[in-house]
């Protein structure tokens, strides 16, 4: 299996030659004249061409022509077929960009926008271009996805903030973690994650600009609205301050959103519902998937733990693509109240998993309401992290991020970076005293 290679794209070749075994059976081009050559050849047997506009092209041509002369011979005189994966760079102008994608789609292959930041293997969006790369050759399984989706049913159960924390952990642990707000109507994590003055591409936009939805988008659509590089870490895909006209974004066109989103190269995806999800059936089918973990946040307070209690029924009702039912799979997140109130966390904790006995128990988040709300006065993002690692509200949702990596059996390849908030037994000194030596018994 030959693959002729004429992309510079930073760990392409690397990751090639790991998925091949070896370099034997890569052929590099550099320009386009040379590369017209072998295509044109009824001698040169190649399974899969990758293109790049870093091409050189011919002479006295720009690269757009040459590259267009390629796939065009590629996709109406070279058979059979062979797929051509082509990477543009994301300031190439749309016609081109539509021209060149329509011949490339003829062959069975397609085409990815990088950016020009993207200078390095290291780089996130280069290793998402290999990635896919990768993926389109069927050179490697398709990567799987683990989804979170947050169940409460009532406001002001803290259900977003704890979300973003968890998410943010996640991403720590070298896990490529995605949010997506699906509350079209509010529009909220714009101003969680302090971006609004920024300008942005809300994908409420999609149907507008791809009315021919089929089942999915064209991927790199939806990866042109997402906000990459944010300083927490975490890549996010906006709504927007809420739209005109809920038929803007119609359920078909966020089915085929959450079913584009499926096919992009993240672990986790973390989807932000409104909390009268429990009407909309495409968030409600969300659960019924077998990669979904249902998160149900469950406060002392009677209309918080009512709005959970409601949440875990529907749940119950929902049967997943396993066979078994979304609330076998649901994991619940507890949160102390106030002082003095009439009902503690620990009653409630117990009472719920006397009657729900198989959720999964991710412990409890005391009450800080001094650490978050230096959080949301803070004018730039913060996360609780950023601030007080070690308070116990950050030690109590790192457990909580513990607890769901082993009940959905994350891979531990995954992690690719140690805890950074983890406290190293050496670095313990007591004033004026070190610390007693430890014994075997200990």
């Amino acid at each position: 299996m030959t693959i002729l290679v004429s992309s510079t794209v930073p760990g392409l070749l690397g990751a090639l030659e790991q998925a091949m075994g070896g370099s034997q059976e890569l052929l590099l081009v550099r320009d386009a004249e040379r590369l017209q050559g072998l295509i044109s050849s009824p001698d040169t047997d190649f399974t899969a061409l990758i293109l790049s506009d870093t091409i050189e092209p011919r002479p006295n041509q720009e690269v757009a022509q040459s590259l267009w002369e390629i796939v065009a011979y590629m996709s109406r005189h070279r058979r059979p077929l062979v797929p051509v994966v082509l990477t543009l760079a994301r300031e190439t102008p749309v016609v081109i960009q539509d021209a060149l994608q329509a011949e490339v789609r003829k062959t069975g292959g397609d085409v990815y926008l990088l950016s020009h930041r993207a200078r390095t293997p290291s780089h996130p969006e280069a290793q998402q271009a290999v990635a896919w790369i990768i993926g389109q050759l069927s050179l490697a399984p398709p990567h799987s996805q683990l989804v979170l989706v947050p169940a409460t049913a009532a406001g002001g159960s803290r259900k977003s903030t704890s979300m973003l924390n968890l998410c943010i952990y996640l991403r720590s642990r070298g896990l490529r973690v995605l949010i997506v707000d699906v509350d079209i109507a509010q529009g909220a994590l714009l101003a969680s994650f302090r971006v609004s003055n920024e300008p942005l591409e809300f994908y409420t936009t999609l149907p507008e600009e791809y009315p021919e939805l089929v089942t999915t988008y064209p991927v790199e659509l939806v990866r042109r609205r997402i906000y990459h590089h944010h300083s927490s870490g975490l890549d996010v895909l906006f709504a927007g301050h809420g739209i005109r006209d809920q038929l803007d974004m119609e359920p078909r066109h966020l089915e085929g959103l959450i079913d584009t989103i499926a096919q992009m190269d993240y672990d986790i995806v973390c989807y932000d519902v409104p909390g009268d999800w429990k009407r909309r059936n495409v968030i409600v089918s969300l659960f019924a998937r077998g990669n979904t973990s249902p998160f149900v946040i469950c406060p002392p307070g009677r209309k918080e733990r009512m709005g959970a209690l409601a949440a875990l029924d529907v749940l119950g009702k929902i049967g997943r693509e396993d066979g078994r039912t979304a609330l076998d799979a649901a994991m619940v997140l507890f949160a102390e109240g106030e002082r003095n109130m009439a009902v503690t966390i620990r009653d409630v904790r117990r009472d719920v998993l006397r009657q729900y006995p198989m959720l999964i128990d991710l412990g409890t988040l005391p009450h800080d309401t001094a650490l978050i709300s230096m959080v949301s006065e803070r004018q730039e993002f913060c996360s609780v992290f950023d601030l007080a690692p070690r308070r116990a509200y950050c030690t109590a949702i790192r457990e909580a991020a513990r607890r769901w990596m082993e009940a959905v059996e994350l891979p531990s390849a995954w992690l690719t970076s140690p805890d950074p908030y983890a406290r190293s037994a050496r670095t313990f000194w007591f004033f004026g005293k070190r610390p007693a030596r430890r014994t075997e018994r200990d």
